[in-house]
């Protein structure tokens, strides 16, 4: 019996080109550490499929029950779940995603097993392979794109941003985008902005992953950054004719239901969510852009709730939820539906509560992408590769691909489902579980 062979699946998500490996490492997976690689075959992949032949992997046209350990980016389609398969993908599945959940049973049924990229951390509980710099990247360049189309619905034809397009037409050219940014902010500072977006003021919940890549692209415009209590005191003092910036962290966004938001602790909010309420309502009508760059769990208290956007009489006028937690009940009251690259942007009408896609129509305009870092595939795989490929080698190494206990810990702990089985911190997952009842109706 031969080496059990790693396999990269073909994405199927709309838009979808990145991969968990490149060409170059699948090379050094195989030539160094004699551990065959297959790849499914892909017209969309960034990369092409003849790389990965020229890096000795083996290309297939369809993954079958003799590919038993699969790496992939985004979720495996229901139909195409093999029995007993042990999957590597982002699954979407731990808050009890309803949307995921028919999945989810399927996986559990065929008894597969499945680790989640979002959930392998280190020791401390930090995550250790993600594509957040990317979504930052990507997703703040959509969401100035969103706020030009914005402006144009409403008849501000004008604004500096009319002409900024999606992240996918640049093709990875990020340079590109930084001067185009810089002539942006420019032009603000020469003309200023439309009295409807003014002071403009680009506001961003969370400073980790995403946070940070947005800052990369959004610093081009050298904003003048103010904390969020000069927001509030000085807002009225504010130049049409500057680009701000300013950071919620958590001691900014949440505070004790019965406290004054003096007494934040962070330690106690993360072990004591429930006892927190959200403070980002009050921020609101002060920010242009809001932008979400927080991994959010379930438990967590909804950071924008539909009541805090009933009270604005404008702002956001854009909301750029990167996070991108569809549903009433998510961080984000107005991210009722989750959009694609190809049509990107909804009107959340927070009197009515629902979603109307495209950039006209009462309400805020809304960015809810979860796949944007796919904008920028080839940096986006690269730099997933670095972080994923030292796991892999010990996983090889270790000499059982598919013996769960010979993983690397970090990996270990990303296990959502072993033959069929909840287990680990997943066994006795309340959102899991209510989600899967649900399924009984």
């Amino acid at each position: 019996m031969g080496i059990t062979p790693i396999a990269l699946k073909g994405e199927t998500k709309a838009y979808e080109r990145r991969s968990p490996l490149t060409p170059a490492r699948v090379g050094v997976i195989v030539s160094q550490l004699n551990q065959p690689m297959v790849v499914e075959a892909s017209d969309t992949r960034i990369f092409p499929n003849s790389e990965f032949q020229e890096a000795g992997a083996t290309v297939v046209e369809k993954l079958g029950p003799e590919h038993p350990f699969v790496l992939g980016v985004k979720e495996i389609p229901e139909g195409a779940i093999l029995p007993g398969v042990a999957y590597g993908v982002f699954n979407h599945v731990a808050d009890g995603q309803q949307y995921n959940m028919a999945m989810l049973q399927r996986m559990i049924d065929s008894g597969v097993t499945l680790f989640d990229h979002e959930y392998v951390t280190d020791d401390d509980g930090n995550r250790v392979v993600a594509f957040g710099e990317y979504a930052g990247m990507a997703g703040i360049i959509d969401s100035f794109c969103a706020l030009g189309q914005r402006l144009d619905a409403l008849w501000c034809r004008e604004n500096p941003f009319a002409h900024l397009l999606q992240t996918i037409h640049y093709d990875g050219n990020l340079s590109l985008v930084q001067e185009i940014l810089e002539s942006v902010a420019a032009k603000i500072r020469r003309d200023g902005m439309p009295r409807y977006a003014s002071p403009f003021v680009v506001g961003f919940i969370g400073a980790g992953r995403v946070a940070r890549g947005a800052w990369k692209v959004f610093d081009a415009m050298k904003p003048r950054t103010i904390t969020p209590e000069e927001l509030l005191s000085s807002y009225h003092l504010l130049s049409a004719r500057e680009v701000y910036k300013v950071v919620l962290e958590e001691r900014h966004t949440v505070g004790l239901t019965d406290g004054d938001g003096s007494d934040f602790d962070l330690r106690h909010y993360r072990a004591n969510p429930s006892l927190y309420t959200s403070l980002v309502g009050k921020y609101l009508d002060h920010i242009t852009v809001l932008v979400n760059c927080i991994l959010w769990n379930k438990g967590q208290p909804q950071l924008v709730t539909r009541e805090d956007l009933l009270q604005q009489s404008r702002n956001p006028i854009v909301i750029g939820d990167i996070g991108c937690d569809p549903g009433e009940d998510g961080p984000i009251a107005a991210t009722l539906i989750e959009t694609d690259i190809g049509n990107p942007f909804f009107v959340y009408n927070p009197i009515k509560n629902e979603a109307n896609l495209g950039v006209r129509g009462p309400g805020h305009l809304v960015y809810a992408v979860s796949n944007a870092p796919t904008q920028l595939p080839l940096q986006a795989s690269e730099g997933f590769d670095r972080q994923l490929f030292p796991l892999i080698r010990r996983m090889v190494e270790a000499g059982n691909i598919l013996q769960i206990s010979s993983w690397p810990p970090e990996l270990q702990r990303a296990v959502i489902l072993d033959q069929g089985q909840l287990v680990g911190q997943f066994a006795d997952n309340p959102h899991i579980r209510s989600g899967l009842a649900s399924l009984l109706g």
